[in-house]
């Protein structure tokens, strides 16, 4: 599952996108590891970093085990991504993209990757399909 601001209105695409949560559960990530990446030309140099090495958070829990709050603070000039209270990460970032920013959220099912054999577990039958959602929360200043 992720949750991300993108723009995908005609010709105003430009690839900026800020992600917060994103998981991905195939032969290199698990539900135990947290990413959360900037896109696009106006993604710049991090800031702060607890991450356990540069694609994700490791912290030895399993996310899909309960509710998480994922909370993402965006500047003019930089994002600052949350887990549970504690930042994560935080880059520079300027949007950068003509279109406005629009939130999606998913429960995605595949993968396109090169290389990668398929999803864990391999049938749809035994994939958990299900994503709760508590409460979105949007501030604008």
């Amino acid at each position: 599952p992720s949750a991300w601001l993108y723009t995908k209105q005609a010709g105003q695409d430009d690839g900026s996108e800020i992600d917060n949560p994103e998981f991905f559960v195939d032969q290199l990530q698990s539900q135990y590891d947290w990413t959360g990446f900037d896109h696009g030309p106006g993604a710049g140099s991090g800031i702060y970093d607890i991450r356990s090495n540069p694609w994700v958070w490791h912290p030895g829990e399993d996310f899909s085990a309960s509710y998480h709050s994922y909370e993402l603070v965006w500047t003019p000039d930089a994002t600052y991504k949350y887990v549970d209270g504690q930042l994560v990460y935080a880059q520079k970032f300027r949007w950068t993209a003509h279109g406005a920013p629009q939130l999606g959220i998913t429960l995605a099912v595949g993968a396109n990757k090169q290389g990668l054999t398929g999803l864990q577990p391999n049938s749809l039958s035994e994939f958990p399909m299900q994503l709760s959602i508590q409460f979105i929360s949007i501030w604008a200043k």
